[in-house]
C-alpha cells in the first residue's frame, strides 16, 4: 500500500511512505494499524476501512496544536506518552489516515492490569503491585491528562483500556487520541464515545451525549481510575446498600445518586464493602477524592493538575514506610501514620501467618544458596524492594524480579502416585474376580 505522508503545516516536504499489509498490528471497528519506517524512524500508521470515516479536519486541528508531552527524552531517545498523530496519510488525493508514535505493547500492559488481580498476572513481577509504584502511575498519567487541559483539549472517553503503563518505568501512554475532543483554531471538534462506570453524575442526570462533555467529565472519570488503582479494583461507588433503590443498580446510576460510601464522614445510606482499604489512605488523599464523588457541584472537583501536584508532593516527601510487621516486603508498604493494607486484607481473610511472613522465610533460606546476576554478569546480593527503591525516579527502575519457583517434594509425589496405582491395580483385580474373568496368579495368596 502507497501513500503520501505529509503535515498541514509543511505540506511541501511531502514524502511517500509504502505499507506493507503483513505487518498488520490490530484492527478495530473503523480502521486497522499496521506498523512501518518513516523518515528512519518506526512509526504506527493507523489507515482507515474507507474515506469516508476519516476526519480530516480533526487531524489537522490536532497536527497544529499538538500537547507538549507526545515524548518524554530519556538519555537522548524519545519514548512516546501520546499515540498523537505525527502526519497524515493521504492516497490518491484522500485522507487515508495518520502515523503516530510506536507503542511498545510487550512491555507495557492496560491500566487495569494494575489493580486486576487477574490481569496482574501477566506482569510476571510482584514487584508492581507496590503501593510506592501506583504513586507513580498515578503521577505520570494526571501529568499527561493535565497536560491535554492546558491544550485545550479533553479526554472522554476515560478508561483502562485507553491507557497503557510501561514495566519499570511505570510511564504511561495514552491511546486512541483521535477519539478525544480537541480544540481547533475555530471549532471543537468533539468526542464521540464514552464508557460506563466513567460518566459523570451530571451527564447521567441531564443525559448528555459525548461531544456535550468537557474537562469536568475528564475529571470525574480520572478521579474513578486513581481510586480504582488505589483500592484493588474497587469502583468509588460500589458499596452495601442499608435499603434497595431501584433506581440505583449501576455505579453510575449511585453516582448520580450520591451513593459515595467510602467518605471521610459515613454515609447513612449505604456502607464500603469490607475489603476496601480506603481509610488506610493519606488523609489529603482522602479529602481530594470526597471533593471529587461527595459535592454535588463539578466545579470543586479536583484537577488533573491538582492530582498531579498531590501525587508528586507524596512521593517528594516519601509519605510511605515500611510495614512495622511485615518489613522490607513489597506487598506491605503503607503510609505513614496508617495500617498497613495487606496486614489488613489478611486480618479480614483469617490468615494465620501472613503471605509477606512466608515469602521472607522462603526468601532467606533461598539467598543461602542463590547468587543472582546483573546484566554486566557480576554478582550482587538479592534484596527485597524497600521504600528507599520505591522512591527511585522513573529512569532508575529496578531489574530485580522476584523469585516465582516452586519447591516440589518429589520423595512425596512418588509416594503418592505408586500408592494410587496400587490402590488401582487392586480395585480392577477384585472386579475381575466377581465376573469370574479373572486367575489370580500364585504369588497373590490373598487371592486364594
Amino acid at each position: 500500500m502507497n501513500f503520501t505522508a505529509y503535515h498541514p503545516g509543511d505540506e511541501a516536504r511531502q514524502q511517500g511512505i509504502t505499507i506493507n499489509e503483513s505487518d498488520k498490528l490490530g484492527s478495530g471497528a473503523t480502521a486497522t494499524v499496521y506498523k512501518a519506517k518513516y523518515r528512519g524512524k518506526s512509526v504506527a500508521a493507523k489507515i482507515y476501512d474507507n474515506a469516508g470515516q476519516v476526519n480530516a479536519s480533526k487531524l489537522a486541528a490536532m497536527l497544529e496544536n499538538p500537547p507538549g508531552s507526545i515524548f518524554r527524552q530519556i538519555n537522548g531517545r524519545d519514548y512516546p506518552q501520546l499515540a498523537w498523530p505525527q502526519y497524515m496519510l493521504n492516497d490518491s488525493g484522500s485522507a487515508a489516515g495518520y502515523l503516530m508514535p510506536m507503542v511498545n505493547v510487550t512491555q507495557s500492559f492496560s491500566l487495569d492490569h494494575y489493580y486486576d488481580r487477574t490481569l496482574f498476572r501477566r506482569l510476571r513481577s510482584r514487584n508492581e503491585g507496590a503501593l510506592s509504584f501506583k504513586l507513580e502511575i498515578a503521577r505520570n498519567l494526571t501529568n499527561l491528562v493535565a497536560d491535554l487541559h492546558r491544550h485545550g483539549h479533553h479526554f472522554i472517553d476515560v478508561k483502562p483500556q485507553n491507557i497503557r503503563v510501561f514495566r519499570r518505568t511505570h510511564y504511561v501512554v495514552l491511546l486512541d487520541c483521535d477519539g478525544f475532543s480537541i480544540s481547533g483554531r475555530s471549532e471543537r471538534y468533539p468526542a464521540e464515545l464514552i464508557s460506563t462506570d466513567y460518566i459523570s453524575p451530571e451527564a447521567t442526570k441531564m443525559k448528555m451525549c459525548p461531544a456535550d462533555m468537557g474537562e469536568p467529565q475528564d475529571c470525574y472519570a480520572l478521579a474513578v481510575l486513581l481510586f480504582q488503582l488505589l483500592n484493588g479494583g474497587t469502583h468509588p461507588y460500589q458499596g452495601i446498600l442499608k435499603w434497595p433503590r431501584k433506581t440505583a443498580n449501576t455505579n453510575d446510576e449511585k453516582a448520580a445518586a450520591g451513593l459515595y460510601p467510602h467518605g471521610i464522614k459515613e454515609n447513612a445510606l449505604i456502607l464500603p464493602r469490607p475489603q476496601s482499604v480506603h481509610r488506610l489512605w493519606d488523609d489529603e488523599t482522602r479529602r481530594l477524592f470526597d471533593r471529587a464523588f461527595i459535592r454535588s457541584s463539578s466545579k470543586v472537583r479536583p484537577t488533573a493538575k491538582q492530582w498531579a501536584n498531590h501525587f508528586n508532593t507524596l512521593i517528594k516527601n516519601k509519605a510511605l514506610t515500611d510495614c512495622a510487621e511485615v518489613p522490607k516486603d513489597v506487598d506491605h508498604i503503607r503510609f505513614r501514620g496508617k495500617d498497613c493494607p495487606a496486614c489488613y486484607r489478611a486480618a479480614l481473610n483469617g490468615s494465620t501467618q501472613d503471605e509477606g511472613q512466608k515469602r521472607q522465610s522462603k526468601a532467606k533460606k533461598k539467598n543461602k544458596t542463590i547468587k543472582h546476576t546483573d546484566s554486566v554478569g557480576k554478582a550482587k546480593r538479592p534484596s527485597h524492594s524497600s521504600t528507599s527503591s520505591a522512591y527511585r525516579s522513573p529512569q532508575s527502575s529496578s531489574g530485580a524480579e522476584p523469585n516465582l519457583g516452586i519447591d516440589i517434594n518429589w520423595a512425596g509425589v512418588f509416594v503418592k502416585i505408586f500408592g494410587l496405582a496400587l490402590l488401582a491395580l487392586i480395585l480392577r483385580a477384585c472386579y475381575n474376580w466377581v465376573q469370574g474373568l479373572w486367575i489370580p496368579p500364585t504369588w497373590m495368596w490373598w487371592a486364594g
